[in-house]
């Protein structure tokens, strides 16, 4: 029930009910008591518009709510499962997540992390889901790692981040599982006692039965979490390694159509929260190496460009040969015939992109251990001199610029991929 104030409305929970909202929003406990994420809360705000919050009443209360759009109250928000899945993991556990989009891994995850940190346990969440990152920017996988509850993954300083580049598991299994597997290993020597894998929606096909069977036994949990609707994951069941624990809940009702409708600007804002503010910066690439890319990997040929460019029927940029391949930069595309005819010459494969597919493409920065210390939006390269210019908020000199797979325009919306065919 609820009731109007000015700047707010009150809202009358019973025992077992919540809600779920995203930001910007406000509470504050005026009789009862009540928890966000499973952590005891008597008053909150999150400005962030991406940031979801589930508040569930513990005894009969009445919450002064200032949230830009109508609560709907549920009834036993928070499943049993949920709690008991909470109270069996101990130090030294590693918990997996799995299910398809939007049936609440994510929520799982957040709620038995702050369940076991009021436990007084260090709690290190590796979130492996690259389209809707908890931690982190989109296309990284992100490490979490923390001692007290917390409001949301999203509003902690990852400890780790390590950079995939694209928004969907899909032609990136081996990076998608290195990923993991080095995170959950970080996460372990920053001293977390339980840590929880959270893991994409990809359920479905050939790649996901080998994305789940190997990132299970790269990180070697023991236990597996199932989340499912309706049995539409049970196909997973058998990659579950047999000394896990394996436990299937059913989906929360608030992992809904609905609930799903308020994250259609989740990833723009993720973006704009590292990138918003960035500046211009640039890096020589005599120095800095460049990753996920051809370009950079072998000797620049100036002296072919010209010869090369007319044979192509394009302005060459940029020509350079490496052992295994020829790696052009073209203005438009060059000539396909001409270019299968070089490459059956030479022997080698002929890989080339453009000046305009490199620009606003997503890139992170990296540090010697290949780990991502920033993320940032390729502006230019300028061939001449060799030097990068990338909008980032890292100030640092990094070991490597790794190409990403997404093109960003100036308001970040995501507009373009990078094409198979791209050096």
């Amino acid at each position: 029930m609820t009731s109007s104030r000015e700047g707010g409305e009150i809202l009358s929970l019973n025992e077992g009910e919540g809600f779920v909202s995203y930001g910007p929003i406000e509470v504050v406990v005026v009789e009862g008591e009540v928890e966000i994420w499973g952590a005891p809360a008597d008053h909150f705000k999150v400005l962030e518009s991406d940031v979801p919050v589930l508040v569930r009443a513990l005894s009969p209360s009445r919450l002064g709510v200032k949230a830009p759009q109508p609560l709907k109250i549920l009834k036993g928000i928070v499943p049993e499962e949920w709690e008991q899945a909470a109270s069996e993991a101990s130090a030294g556990d590693v918990l997996a997540v799995l299910g398809g989009v939007d049936v609440g891994k994510s929520g799982f995850t957040t709620f038995v992390a702050n369940r076991l940190a009021l436990r007084g346990l260090r709690v290190g969440i590796v979130d492996a889901d690259v389209g809707q990152s908890d931690v982190g920017p989109p296309g990284t996988i992100g490490l979490a790692v923390f001692e007290e509850p917390i409001l949301h993954p999203k509003l902690v300083e990852p400890a780790g981040l390590f950079f995939v580049g694209d928004i969907s598991p899909h032609g990136h299994l081996l990076p998608m599982v290195v990923g993991t597997l080095r995170l959950t290993q970080l996460a372990k020597s920053l001293g977390a006692d339980v840590i929880l894998v959270n893991t994409t929606g990809l359920i479905h096909g050939g790649v996901a039965r080998a994305l789940k069977r190997f990132k299970l036994l790269a990180v070697r949990p023991t236990h597996v979490i199932l989340i499912e609707r309706d049995g539409e994951a049970s196909h997973l069941v058998g990659l579950v390694p047999p000394d896990a624990k394996l436990r299937r809940i059913r989906s929360p009702e608030y992992a809904s159509e609905k609930y799903r409708s308020l994250r259609r600007f989740s990833r723009r804002a993720a973006y704009a929260r590292y990138l918003e503010g960035a500046a211009v910066v640039s890096y020589d690439l005599k120095e800095v190496r460049l990753l996920s890319t051809s370009l950079g990997s072998g000797e620049r040929k100036p002296d072919l460009i010209e010869p090369m460019g007319r044979a192509l029927g394009c302005n060459l940029l940029h020509v350079e040969e490496s052992p295994d391949q020829i790696v052009l930069v073209c203005e438009g595309r060059p000539d396909p015939k001409v270019l299968k005819t070089v490459q059956e010459l030479t022997g080698k494969e002929v890989r080339y992109t453009t000046g305009d597919s490199l620009r606003g493409l997503y890139v992170g920065l990296l540090d010697d251990r290949g780990f991502c210390s920033a993320v940032g939006i390729l502006e230019e390269i300028d061939f001449n001199s060799w030097f990068a210019r990338v909008k980032t908020k890292y100030y640092g000199v990094p070991h490597a610029i790794e190409f990403g797979h997404v093109r960003l325009s100036d308001e970040l919306e995501e507009v373009g991929r990078r094409g198979v065919w791209e050096a």
